[in-house]
């Protein structure tokens, strides 16, 4: 199986829920989106090395990467491997004096060393496919005056037979669905950066198509 190379897009947190955080990895070379519910402490640590911000005493992390330098062993990499019942799971790849070594791990805990260790961070494509968000990119804005002479006028419209022209213009819209109304959601929620939403809302149509 694939593993598509990532990198941390950043972090969001929702008032809605205190104490959480989603932490978002973006595809390298695409436009997905992963979105990871992870702690408080986690995502300081996280943030704490993004932004370069030096504690006076070496935090959890900090410290785990100092023992590593000290037994001469390296962070490879490390892959948010796989997702089993909404819980996400990962793998922190090393290098030893004696070959390489796998550590099973949270996926919080991994991508905390992995922005120390500057190594590669890699989410196995299956886990994307299942879990990941779509962003798409803004179109390019139309040009009014194109394609306006090929606009058809009302007088060329063809007659609908057994309609009155009152009833052609008001044509009858289904009621959305639940999954359409989580897809609209899940959309605004992309646009607003609230990714923490954006995970729940995925996961409920997760749960809906598994269930169609």
């Amino acid at each position: 199986m694939e593993q598509i190379p990532v990198r941390v897009a950043g972090l969001s947190s929702s008032p809605s829920t205190l104490g959480s955080f989603a932490l978002v990895l973006a595809e390298a070379h695409g436009n997905r989106r992963l979105p990871i519910i992870i702690g408080n402490s986690e995502a300081q640590s996280i943030a704490i090395e993004l932004e370069k911000i030096k504690s006076a005493r070496p935090l959890t992390h900090d410290l785990f990467i100092l023992l590593l330098e000290k037994l001469t062993v390296s962070i490879r990499k490390v892959v948010v491997d796989d997702l089993k019942d909404g819980v996400f799971f990962a793998k922190i790849y090393l290098d030893t004096t004696s070959g390489l070594s796998i550590l099973d791990s949270r996926p919080s805990d991994a991508i905390a060393l992995a922005v120390r260790a500057k190594c590669d961070i890699f989410v196995m494509d299956h886990v994307l496919n299942e879990a990941g968000i779509e962003v798409q990119e803004d179109e390019p804005a139309s040009d009014p005056d194109k394609g306006q002479e090929e606009e058809e006028s009302p007088d060329s419209l063809p007659d609908l037979p057994g309609l009155e022209p009152e009833e052609a213009d008001e044509p009858v819209t289904p009621p959305a669905s639940e999954l359409d109304r989580l897809q609209t959601e899940l959309s605004k929620a992309i646009a607003d950066e609230d990714y923490e939403r954006a995970a729940r809302l995925r996961d409920s149509i997760n749960r809906l198509r598994g269930g169609s």
